[in-house]
């Protein structure tokens, strides 16, 4: 398993794995999971919608995909990624996802429109975690470059850059 995923409110525990499925398991005792096959290679990353009606994933096949979440499993698949896609995540309206990935991009994509908006060049080395701001007007992503960096969603361009990191970044948060 490479992402476990818990969603209290709708009594679902997702998880990515490396066989390429993602599986939604119900919380009851001995509930089958849903399970969402289509990935070519492991899995890194599933997000959930707010409202629990899509799952989003990335995977070492470079795509990024959007799933019903639901028996149907109905799948779209975005392509826009070069290398292994490492993260994902949904802003806080579900409006938009951003990636991130092993080639050096960071990518914001319409959920609504099924298509890439824009991307975020800059990260010298592999991306491996993007996230949006609370009002979805920033973008944090972390590298193996050792930096942090900021984002603006609305003018495509780099905010800042925090470089105090001696290690790779491997995971970012937005505080409140």
């Amino acid at each position: 398993m490479t992402k476990c995923l818990f969603k209290p409110d709708l009594k679902q525990v997702i998880s990515g794995s490396n066989d390429g499925l993602i599986l939604a398991w119900g919380l009851r005792p001995n509930a089958r999971p849903n399970k969402f096959a289509g990935h070519t290679g492991p899995v890194t990353d599933v997000a959930v919608n707010p409202t629990g009606t899509l799952i989003a994933s990335v995977s070492r096949d470079t795509t990024v995909r959007i799933w019903n979440n639901n028996a149907s499993a109905f799948c779209t698949t975005l392509k826009g990624h070069s290398a292994p896609a490492r993260s994902i995540e949904f802003n806080q309206q579900g409006t938009l996802l951003v990636s991130a990935a092993d080639d050096k991009l960071v990518k914001i994509w319409d959920v609504q429109k099924l298509k890439f908006v824009q991307t975020f060049k800059g990260h010298q080395n592999w991306v491996r975690s993007a996230q949006f701001s609370l009002d979805s007007r920033m973008v944090a992503s972390g590298s193996d470059d050792r930096t942090l960096r900021l984002w603006d969603v609305a003018t495509c361009q780099q905010v800042h850059t925090f470089t105090d990191h001696t290690g790779m970044v491997q995971n970012i948060a937005f505080h409140p």
